[in-house]
């Protein structure tokens, strides 16, 4: 299964089971504007999807494909927001799978 497939599976099973968290998907990099110019999208390394919990947090998730493959330099500047995320009070997680998201969002909802 792709990354692409992981993520809407994910955020699907999340916006079902745990609605009071409210997220959404943040693209990062370069996108071809309709009129042909280069628009900047979100520097590299912010989560895939970023919102907020019920009590005010911020959350960060990242989404990982079990099979796939992330540059050294990108892996890097993930775990650097990751961290800057947590130091800050947030949340932040990478998950894998559906599997993956029932478990540490069920922990994270319990603890809420």
């Amino acid at each position: 299964m792709s990354e692409t497939q992981i993520s809407k599976e994910i955020a699907d099973f999340v916006r079902k089971n745990y609605p009071q968290i409210r997220f959404t998907r943040l693209q990062c990099g370069l996108a071809k504007g309709w009129r042909g110019g280069v628009i900047k999208l979100a520097e590299e390394g912010w989560p895939d999807y970023i919102g907020y919990l019920p009590d005010g947090r911020f959350i960060g998730i990242e989404i990982k494909d079990p099979g796939g493959t992330t540059t050294k330099a990108r892996k890097v500047k993930q775990a650097a927001r990751g961290s800057d995320i947590i130091a800050a009070g947030g949340v932040y997680m990478v998950l894998t799978s559906v599997e993956d998201a029932s478990k540490k969002i069920g922990e994270l909802a319990n603890g809420l």
